[in-house]
């Protein structure tokens, strides 16, 4: 009877250590997945100097162009028509543009959650 238990015992904590691996496995599996699909293709675009009336710098995904917001990134990604790939959240404020000119421009705003540059 007691070398029942003692069996029963070992396959239960042997079943609870292989659910607890293969768990593991998918989780990490699923993390990677999220963040190997997240990542967009972007262009980084100069909109002019707010100063004069311009946007700054924009990020065009999928023909929709986004106003990062706190713009704090390397200077290696301030350049016009710079190829990406960003990660990114949508926020519910927007950025006017182009107050004096023909037709004012506003754009959604982001948060860059993650930029880096595309091969070209």
């Amino acid at each position: 009877m007691i070398m029942k238990k003692v069996k029963l015992f070992k396959i239960t904590v042997l079943v609870l250590i292989l659910a607890g691996s293969f768990s593991s496995i998918l989780c990490c599996c699923e993390n990677s997945l999220k963040k190997a699909t997240t990542l967009k293709e972007g262009l980084v675009r100069d909109f002019g100097n707010p100063a004069v009336d311009g946007c700054g710098w924009v990020i065009i995904v999928n023909d929709t162009i986004y106003a990062p917001v706190e713009w704090k990134l390397e200077n290696k990604f301030c350049k016009d028509s710079l190829k990406v790939y960003v990660d990114y959240k949508n926020l519910l404020s927007f950025r006017n543009c182009n107050w004096w000119g023909p037709g004012k421009h506003v754009y959604p705003e982001i948060e860059i959650l993650t930029i880096k540059m595309r091969k070209i």
